[in-house]
């Protein structure tokens, strides 16, 4: 072999030994990182007391039409008070982002002259099916942020009818201006993380995302007062709440 042919076969050894870009023998792909899982829902759930005396509200004088189906006055139910305190109607939920899903209708029944429930919580965007159980002409008509979202008449026993609420979350004023002491709410949000408290004043949020939040507690004569909660992933924190007694209600 002639020097030449040797220089020839020394170069071409050595640049196969190593090509630039090529990857080193030995060296592996490291493998991709598994995502955390997300922390698993907790829940939060308490009881709301009115602390102190509660105002009283005059009783609500019916019309003389009605006496027959319905008497001559009827307890203010806009404000429902039982033992020990216990508040009734108070809307609780937990400040979260929006959350699509199922929406359950949401029922409201004219009864005996009244709104019933007087308060009640919903997604947006659900159903509100009306009621009228009552041998009398009702109307019900439907407002939030001062604007009319549909007024109806309910001429007949036992019919009902059914309206979407409004797409973004708000509060619905149900009124009758036919019997004019005739009103309900109705809340509603984004997301399910929501209750509304019973005669006992208890409400409970289940499966509601774990980590700091706050707690909204939401009366249509009261307003709002709002406490900082850690919801704990998989289990249930209690926040019960002491709302102090105002001397009047607008």
């Amino acid at each position: 072999m002639t020097q030449l042919s040797l220089f020839a076969l020394t170069l071409l050894t050595v640049g196969c030994e190593r090509q630039p870009g090529a990857a080193s023998t030995g060296s592996r792909a490291e493998p991709p990182q598994a995502p955390e899982p997300a922390p698993a829902p907790g829940a939060v759930h308490g009881t709301v007391r009115l602390s102190g005396v509660a105002p009283e509200l005059p009783a609500l004088r019916l019309s003389p039409t009605v006496e027959r189906e319905c008497g001559r006055e009827l307890p203010d139910r806009s404000l429902l008070v039982g033992r020990d305190g216990a508040l009734e109607g108070v809307v609780v939920s937990v400040d979260a982002h929006a959350v699509p899903g199922p929406a359950e209708p949401v029922v409201v029944d004219q009864r005996r002259c009244a709104f019933w429930p007087p308060v009640s919580a919903a997604r947006a965007g659900s159903t509100l099916v009306i009621r009228n159980s009552d041998p009398l002409l009702h109307n019900v008509r439907a407002d939030t942020d001062a604007r009319q979202l549909f007024n109806i008449g309910m001429p007949i026993e036992g019919m009902s009818t059914r309206k979407p609420l409004p797409a973004n979350p708000s509060v619905v004023d149900l009124k009758c201006d036919v019997h004019t002491w005739m009103r309900a709410w109705v809340k509603t949000f984004d997301h399910p993380y929501f209750a509304v408290t019973g005669p006992d004043g208890r409400y409970e949020i289940r499966d509601a995302p774990a980590g700091p939040t706050k707690l909204r507690f939401w009366h249509p004569r009261l307003g709002e007062l709002t406490e900082a909660v850690e919801v704990r992933s998989g289990a249930a924190v209690t926040r019960d709440l002491s709302w102090p007694a105002p001397a009047k209600v607008d």
